[in-house]
């Protein structure tokens, strides 16, 4: 099962890096491939999920806040595709 892993424009370059050689390594054992997104400051990012999901991942992870959290859950509404959370924002109170 393919993974799309959406990476929030707020959360820092280190913290990127770390995420998605942690996130390759681990999803690519548990038996599926992942494409990590990097979302641009300008982008909207349910829009972009949406564009991206389009019937080629069966899963989504968003690495964020809750606006970024929030956006990627809208974009995955009304599909069967299960949301895992990467808490990276300020409050988390998702």
């Amino acid at each position: 099962m393919k993974t799309l892993v959406i990476v929030a424009p707020t959360v820092n370059t280190d913290a990127r890096g770390t995420l998605r050689v942690s996130l390759k390594g681990r999803l690519a054992s548990a038996a599926g491939a992942c494409e990590v997104c990097e979302i641009q400051a300008d982008e909207d990012i349910a829009e972009v999920t949406a564009r991206r999901l389009d019937g080629r991942f069966g899963r989504a992870v968003a690495v964020g806040g809750d606006g970024t959290v929030s956006a990627v859950a809208h974009a995955v509404m009304g599909r069967s595709i299960p949301l895992g959370i990467v808490p990276a924002g300020t409050g988390n109170m998702v």
